[in-house]
């Protein structure tokens, strides 16, 4: 079942990452340790928070960039990109 998943997920991750306009390898490894269900989870339920939650996302994502870019130019990242 695992290998039934397997390709779609990484076309739809793949699809997702272009159409954003990010690097599909930083969006999965964002999108792990539950942040995919949290985003599900925000886009599923409109009510009055909903936007904030959308926006705290948002606001982790660009966190995570800031670590990832970080790390790439050798810097240690200044606790950016950790999960809240």
């Amino acid at each position: 079942m695992e290998e039934d998943l397997k390709e779609p997920s990484v076309a739809a991750l793949r699809t997702a990452a272009e159409r954003l306009g990010v690097d599909p390898y930083r969006l999965a490894r964002f999108l792990g340790d539950g942040r995919l269900a949290d985003l599900l989870e925000a886009l599923s339920r409109p009510g009055p928070n909903a936007p904030n939650k959308i926006l705290g996302l948002a606001e982790a994502y660009l966190e995570f960039l800031e670590g990832e870019i970080a790390i790439q130019e050798g810097r240690r990242p200044s606790g950016a990109g950790t999960r809240s």
